[in-house]
């Protein structure tokens, strides 16, 4: 289903292509349906950022890719995807030196989305979950940062206009 809604939705530069075949069993001779998946280019997350540790490496993200996290944080959100983690999508990523830039992600390990949760059920465990550590990679919807915080006082100077009063919502 995550497939085919990714095709008709547009989002299969994020999301590898998946279809159910049967297969034979080998243990009982008999036959077994099955999940097959095309299998995403490049390195898994999990383990470039291991790499990148051990080099004295740091990971940027390219333009690119944070538009495609972006699309799928999207997509998962409409799937219900419950189990988006660093080591079910890979990454293609141009290496120089110190400096490694992911050029792109597809995302697999589609088999937890459409879950039995209603999506008032989801967005409330979202909610309660916000500001803990979680495995995925994406920030939460909704984070609080404090004005001594970089991030803030990039913010504050280049979209909000730098005035104090005004409050990243």
């Amino acid at each position: 289903a995550t497939s085919r809604l990714a095709k008709f939705l547009g989002f299969l530069d994020v999301v590898t292509t998946s279809f159910k075949c049967m297969m034979k069993n080998r243990e009982d001779k008999g036959y077994k349906m099955y999940t097959l998946s095309e299998e995403a280019e490049g390195e898994e997350m999990l383990t470039l950022v291991d790499q990148a540790e051990k080099a004295g490496a740091k990971l940027h993200y390219s333009p690119n890719a944070v538009q495609q996290l972006m699309r799928l944080q999207l997509f998962d959100t409409l799937c219900l995807q419950t189990d988006r983690h660093w080591r079910n999508f890979k990454c293609k990523v141009a290496k120089k030196g110190k400096t490694w830039t992911i050029l792109s992600l597809k995302a697999y390990d589609h088999d937890q989305s459409f879950g039995a949760k209603s999506l008032a059920e989801y967005f409330k465990e979202q909610e309660e979950s916000m500001g803990k550590t979680q495995m995925g990679f994406i920030n939460p919807y909704v984070m609080t940062i404090s004005k001594e915080d970089k991030r803030y006082i990039y913010l504050k100077r280049t979209r909000i206009g730098g005035k104090d009063d005004q409050i990243i919502r």
